[in-house]
């Protein structure tokens, strides 16, 4: 499942007046929820910060019940919750937990060998192969936050498949629809991109690598 902003899961124990909870963190379209094992009559003060010593602050409320949900832009963050009786009563800060999101979309690139020829239909890239030979598409993709993702592709209108070698070798002869698109490490997806093939060979196979 794809989400426009996406971060890595993260667990952490937090103590309150000796009772231990488990706390987790998980994105859902553009909204990140935050949540943890309530007690009863207990209110909870969350602090969201840039820096582990949560001086600045991005983000700080009063919480009744066991989750919250916040929006975040892409970059690292820190959050901790402190629980506070009725009494006016509060324990200590929870153990900082880190918070890496990542809302940019991957880039997703073809590079083809050999190079295409010169041809009459301006649509298509023109290739001309010798018997025997066959034409290789080279896709990378790559995220500066998440780093390297997974390609998919499609021939004409067949189903989109990961292409894990990131490798497509085409040795038929005849006209070819390429798209593709990249997902990141954290879910993000590219655009699609399309490129129109034309291959003039007496050669006759087409597959994924």
């Amino acid at each position: 499942m794809s989400f426009s902003r996406s971060l890595r899961f993260l667990t952490s124990s937090i103590i309150f007046s000796g009772c231990t909870a488990s706390a987790s963190i998980f994105a859902q379209d553009q909204l990140f929820r935050l949540e943890w094992s309530a007690q009863p009559s207990v209110r909870y003060r969350l602090q969201i910060a840039r820096m582990q010593d949560f001086i600045l602050l991005e983000k700080e409320t009063q919480i009744e019940g066991n989750l919250a949900e916040v929006a975040l832009s892409s970059g690292e963050y820190f959050w901790r919750v402190q629980a506070q009786d009725s009494q006016g009563r509060s324990s200590p800060w929870s153990d900082p937990e880190k918070i890496s999101v990542d809302d940019s979309k991957p880039a997703a690139t073809a590079a083809t060998r050999p190079a295409p020829a010169q041809g009459n239909d301006q649509r298509y890239e023109y290739y001309r192969l010798e018997a025997g030979k066959k034409l290789i598409l080279r896709f990378e993709s790559y995220d500066e936050q998440s780093g390297p993702g997974k390609i998919y592709a499609r021939i004409n209108e067949n189903e989109f498949s990961e292409i894990p070698s990131g490798y497509l070798e085409l040795r038929r002869a005849g006209s070819y629809r390429i798209e593709w698109y990249a997902l990141d490490q954290a879910g993000n997806r590219s655009s699609a991109h399309v490129r129109f093939i034309l291959i003039d060979t007496a050669d006759a196979s087409a597959n994924y690598e």
